[in-house]
C-alpha cells in the first residue's frame, strides 16, 4: 500500500516533468514567433554621402519622426550608413544632417508634407 509521502513524490515528479515539457513548448513557441517576425521584416540599408557632416540620422514614420533614435555611422570615405529592420509596408522618411532636413540622394518617390517640403517614400515588400 502506498504511503502519503510516496504518492506526493510520484505526483511531484509527474508535475516536474509536465512543467519541463511546458517550458520547452513555450521556448519553441517563442522561437517560432521570433522567426516569423524576422521573416516579415526586411533589412533596409539607408546611406547618405556627407563627408563634412558631424551627425546624420534617418527619420520617418518607422521611428515616429524622432531625429535622435536612428543614427547613421560614418565610414572613412564620408558615407553614412544604417541598416534598419522594417516590416512590409509603405514608409515616409528624410535624413536629418547636422540639424537640416534632407531628402535621399538616391532617386526616389517623394510626396508633399505639411511643412511645405517633400518626404521620400519607401515601399518594403
Amino acid at each position: 500500500m502506498a504511503t502519503k509521502k510516496s504518492i506526493v513524490k510520484k505526483n511531484s515528479k509527474k508535475t516536474s516533468k509536465k512543467n519541463a515539457s511546458l517550458g520547452k513548448s513555450r521556448i519553441k513557441g517563442a522561437i517560432k514567433r521570433t522567426l516569423a517576425k524576422k521573416e516579415l521584416e526586411r533589412e533596409i540599408e539607408f546611406s547618405f554621402y556627407a563627408p563634412l557632416a558631424s551627425s546624420v540620422t534617418i527619420v520617418g514614420t518607422f521611428n515616429s519622426w524622432n531625429p535622435s533614435i536612428t543614427k547613421l555611422t560614418k565610414d572613412g570615405h564620408g558615407n553614412w550608413k544604417k541598416t534598419v529592420s522594417l516590416k512590409r509596408g509603405q514608409y515616409e522618411y528624410r535624413f536629418f544632417v547636422d540639424g537640416e532636413w534632407e531628402n535621399d540622394q538616391k532617386e526616389c518617390t517623394c510626396i508633399p508634407n505639411e511643412h511645405g517640403s517633400c518626404n521620400c517614400v519607401l515601399h518594403v515588400t
